[in-house]
């Protein structure tokens, strides 16, 4: 049997793949311990379970429970849980043996954790199919650092159950130990750097920093000084700096650290089409579906604050049309209020507002759906949904066929099938 992960390649366009999971299939996991450099371990190997009627010898069935749960609001964006049968004690975490040092040395060599498992041990996670001609393909879907270690022990069984968190875990705990600020005009990208050398990621934990060329110049620097105080944690600010600076920033499911332009994102093609119907490339691939459609991002009055020069700049723009249904006499004063550094003249104020009032006039629509896994989605993916019938779902622009959302949060799960996934959307009334 032939194991095999096709690095570097879009499984979306990998036929045998696809076709796979749209049919019936088999499902494998596998599990592997890898060493500081994301390698494989040489002496130890992985873990595998096969979820079919044959497995193959080589097949192992240590993993009994699982889940990744990817969330793109959070600084670590994956995490994970994990249940492993250890029915010989093998994958609980020990020590190394004290070694007795040279006869005139006090010291002892400090103890140190061996084994498959120990705590902060890099983990990575896969999840594939059982092709027909006797081979796995597999997508990676997390490597992680193991949190929590838990073992439990009855009279016919013995489990561990690990917590794990991606390489964002790196991140979480470093925090600013003395004040520090940057000048007016430093690029993005420096600060980006810089906070993940003073976090201790090392460089061959980085992917990729997307360099924002598609963007003006002055559209990757910071317009005023950037304070930051000490007790700040680093992950925290860098997550809420690449948020306003309408960057991607995450650990991707190697374990490597990665930013993209959200601006102009080069993920814009649909991933995978869903579909509640069984026709076309969705194949009826959603069990369940719902949509919400709320007015908390309904607004009739935008209120904008340029604050990138000294001299601020002011916009107010307000909906009072007497034939709107969403006027302020019909609803009331409904203000959205937004100061920006990143408007510095009268002009680029009234381009965000303008922007903003597009935006704002409209309603929250999310939707929650249940599918067949697909394993290779990630966070902010675009992936399309077909419901015409009872939800309403498709899209005018789209020969009212599905409609595209961006992917924001989701599970992969690793012994069911059964994958729960979530988007959100603003809704031009005009649409409704």
């Amino acid at each position: 049997m032939t194991d095999f992960t096709l690095a570097g390649v879009d499984l979306s366009k990998n036929k045998a793949f696809t076709d796979a999971i749209r049919g019936e299939h088999q499902q494998a996991i596998r599990v592997t311990f890898l060493d500081v450099n994301l390698n494989k371990s040489t002496n130890e190997s992985s873990l595998n379970t096969c979820l079919c009627n044959n497995p193959d010898k080589n097949v192992t069935n240590f993993i009994s429970d699982g889940n990744v749960d990817v969330d793109v609001d959070r600084l670590i964006r994956r995490t994970a849980e994990l249940t492993i049968l250890n029915p010989d004690g093998r994958f609980t975490p020990r020590r190394s043996i004290d070694v007795d040092t040279d006869a005139d040395s006090d010291k002892k060599p400090e103890p140190s954790l061996i084994g498959y498992v120990y705590l902060n041990r890099y983990v990575r996670i896969e999840r594939g199919v059982h092709l027909r001609n006797n081979q796995h393909i597999y997508a990676v879907v997390g490597t992680f650092m193991i949190d929590i270690a838990e073992i439990i022990a009855e009279r016919n069984m013995t489990v561990v159950n690990l917590t794990l968190s991606d390489l964002g875990k790196r991140l979480s705990k470093s925090y600013f130990s003395s004040p520090y600020k940057y000048p007016e005009g430093t690029l993005y990208n420096d600060i980006i750097r810089d906070i993940l050398d003073d976090a201790g990621v090392p460089n061959n934990l980085i992917g990729g920093i997307d360099e924002l060329t598609s963007r003006d110049l002055a559209d990757r620097k910071i317009k005023k000084v950037l304070k930051f105080e000490r007790g700040d944690s680093r992950g925290e600010k860098l997550k809420e700096l690449c948020d306003k600076w309408d960057i991607d920033a995450y650990f991707n499911p190697y374990g490597k650290f990665v930013t993209e332009d959200k601006v102009l994102s080069k993920r814009n093609a649909p991933r995978w089409e869903f579909s509640s119907e069984d026709v076309g490339e969705g194949n009826g691939m959603i069990l369940s579906i719902q949509r919400t459609l709320s007015d908390d991002n309904l607004f009739n009055h935008i209120i904008v604050v340029g604050t990138g020069n000294d001299k601020k700049t002011y916009v107010s723009k307000i909906r009072n049309d007497s034939n709107s249904k969403m006027s302020i006499n019909q609803i009331g004063d409904r203000a959205y209020y937004l100061e920006t550094d990143r408007a510095s003249s009268q002009a680029e104020t009234d381009t965000i507002a303008n922007r903003h009032w597009k935006k704002r006039l409209s309603l929250e629509e999310s939707v929650a759906l249940d599918v067949v896994c697909v394993p290779f989605l990630e966070g902010n993916d675009i992936i399309t949904i077909s419901d015409p019938t009872y939800t309403k779902i498709y899209s005018n622009k789209n020969n009212n066929k599905g409609k595209r959302y961006r992917l924001k949060r989701f599970n992969i799960p690793l012994v069911t099938s059964k994958q729960h996934l979530e988007v959100s959307d603003t809704v031009s009334i005009d649409e409704l």
